[in-house]
């Protein structure tokens, strides 16, 4: 079988693996006030200044996408509105992830100079299962990568994270072929695509880009460093590798924006007990130090085998541009991580420990570990080593330990309900509203879970019912917008069995 076929073979598996996973293992389903606003709230394509999430073009722009094509052509022949807009988030999430890995997969085969064996592929395989595995040490709803805790999040953290990281990949290997070849050639529309990417990827989200940006700067700053006295040298990158130095400039443009994002005030008002860089740092430790053990032992195994290779095989066994390649992703990985603890502690809140924000860095450290054991499997002259009889166990057991079923994964809400009380209480509040629009109703009562630990701000705030009925309009579930008014009823704490 070809390495093409192949290739299609095992990430058309990982897609449907992904999307079961998705839709049915753990569904996205809309459960709280940003899923309900933000499902249909269409902003304008570009970043805004003084705006409430100003940059965040990518999320903003790609949610009612998906909820207009869930509601116009999945939802008529469902019936099912929150299955519906699920179905397509888990399409979504699972092309995405699929892509990922799929770029993964090509940079390795890039580096280890293969193009027919399966090693890059079982390698991509491993890949995604330390996103799962990473967190697995409770017996239930352990959280993993990606994870988040509404949808909102999902698409705001999780996929512009994905996508970042995808494009560091896709840089890399396309940098990692070119070396030191600074070509000059005419742009065309594939640079256009080029730039639509960069531009989505930078206007995402300011804990999510920070991926691509810490990669484009030190791919700069080595040039800068080792091309210092050859300013034509230093010229011709700049212009052949364009898309490095478009990163920064819209990243210090999107910085700005950040600035002046009236958001930043209104988080700042809602804490009343910050943190700072201390705690933020001693938060990041507890992280890294809370990792699956069997996840670590993997890991050792593979810079043992590192280590064994070099023993084996001399300095020859690492080319210097394979070298070259683990110092940036290590310099990469740090400044990410550096940049993830300042921004949390200026923003007083603990975001570098959320597992959708870690996968920054994790990404950077699983990057490192996976191409320091491709490195391993390879001999110099790019034929298999003997180490590679491992990796078909170490596949399995990396798999088989990512999927046991005794140690469950969370569903997608930040209060460990399970998914058929998410979908309970969200269909409860589609109920209402159908009644009301079958009634003819210009007005109704909304009757929705309390919270009064926090003060009913979450996760149903009090205008939840107009954002509800705002969605369900646009999408013509119901015939008109109904004016709601919000009443928190404990009798709903009792019918789906949930205690805030």
């Amino acid at each position: 079988m070809k390495s093409r076929h192949k290739d299609v073979l095992l990430f058309s598996g990982i897609f449907l693996v992904l999307f079961v996973f998705f839709y049915v293992a753990h569904p996205l389903i809309l459960f709280d006030s940003d899923d309900w606003e933000m499902c249909s709230y269409f902003r304008r394509p570009l970043p805004m200044p003084g705006g409430y999430n100003g940059i965040k073009v990518f999320p903003e722009t790609l949610f009612p996408i998906l909820t207009e094509i869930a509601a116009n052509f999945v939802y008529p022949i469902m019936k099912d509105y929150l299955m519906s807009l699920a179905l397509v988030f888990a399409v979504t999430g699972a092309l995405f992830i699929s892509i990922y890995c799929r770029v993964f997969a090509l940079l390795t085969r890039t580096i280890m100079d293969d193009k027919e064996s399966i090693i890059p592929d079982l390698l991509a395989v491993c890949f995604l299962a330390f996103h799962f595995l990473i967190y697995k040490n409770d017996w239930f709803s352990n959280t993993h990568l990606f994870w988040s805790g509404d949808v909102t999040c999902f698409i705001h953290y999780v996929l512009t994270g994905v996508f970042n990281a995808a494009m560091v990949l896709w840089f890399m290997n396309k940098a990692y072929k070119e070396g030191d070849n600074y070509e000059v050639k005419p742009v065309g529309i594939k640079d256009g695509a080029v730039l639509l990417a960069i531009y989505f990827a930078v206007f995402s989200n300011m804990f999510t880009n920070i991926i691509l940006v810490s990669f484009a700067a030190v791919e700069i700053f080595s040039v800068l460093l080792t091309k210092r006295k050859d300013k034509n040298a230093i010229k011709r990158f700049m212009v052949s590798r364009w898309y490095y130095p478009a990163v920064l400039i819209m990243w210090a443009f999107a910085l700005v924006i950040q600035l002046l994002d009236p958001r930043n005030a209104d988080a700042k008002k809602q804490i009343s007990d910050k943190i700072g860089i201390a705690e933020i740092t001693k938060s990041v430790i507890s992280n890294f130090t809370s990792i699956n053990k069997m996840c670590l032992l993997i890991f050792a195994v593979m810079a043992v085998m590192f280590v064994v290779c070099v023993f084996r095989k001399g300095e020859k066994v690492v080319k210097t541009s394979e070298a070259v390649l683990l110092v940036k992703i290590i310099a990469a990985g740090f400044f990410t991580l550096l940049y993830l603890i300042l921004l949390s502690a200026v923003s007083g809140i603990n975001y570098v420990g959320r597992s959708d924000v870690a996968l920054g860095y994790y990404f950077y450290m699983f990057l490192f570990f996976m191409i320091v054991f491709g490195i391993a499997l390879k001999n110099v002259d790019g034929k298999e080593s003997g180490l590679g009889v491992v990796l078909p166990l170490l596949t399995f057991v990396t798999v088989a330990q990512t999927i046991n079923s005794c140690k469950s994964y969370r569903d997608y809400n930040d209060f460990a309900l399970t998914k058929e009380q998410v979908y309970s209480i969200g269909q409860d509040i589609l109920n209402q509203y159908f009644a009301a629009d079958m009634s003819g109703a210009e007005t109704m009562e909304l009757h929705v879970l309390p919270n009064e630990e926090r003060d009913n701000t979450w996760p149903y705030t009090f205008y939840v019912g107009d954002a509800i009925s705002d969605s369900l309009s646009r999408h013509g579930v119901i015939s008109k917008f109904i004016k709601c008014t919000v009443i928190y009823d404990r009798q709903k704490d009792e019918e789906f069995k949930v205690g805030f």
